[in-house]
């Protein structure tokens, strides 16, 4: 019998991408065309990345978070709307 692995943990990368014109909403809704053309430059990620590392445990009894190697506070209502938004993108 396989012993199970207290922790799983995921990390990833993603590029940083700098808008230079921002989607500012659509000039026509029945084309789908934008109010302005958009340009943005994405940087490669030997230069320029965001790196973000998850860990999951049945033994853990709360959820905690850390940005920029600070532990910030879970409750705090900008990082619930960013989190809530998280899971409703997703599938």
């Amino acid at each position: 019998m396989a012993s199970e692995k207290p922790l799983a943990a995921v990390t990833c990368t993603a590029p940083v991408n700098i808008a230079v014109i921002k989607y500012w909403g659509k000039r026509d809704e029945e084309l789908v065309l934008p109010i302005n053309s958009s340009l943005s430059v994405t940087l490669h990620q030997d230069q320029l990345k965001t790196t973000t590392t998850a860990v999951i445990s049945k033994d853990f009894t709360e959820d905690r978070i850390w940005l920029n190697g600070r532990e910030e506070d879970v409750g705090q209502p900008r990082l619930q709307a960013c989190l809530r938004e998280s899971e409703l993108g997703s599938p």
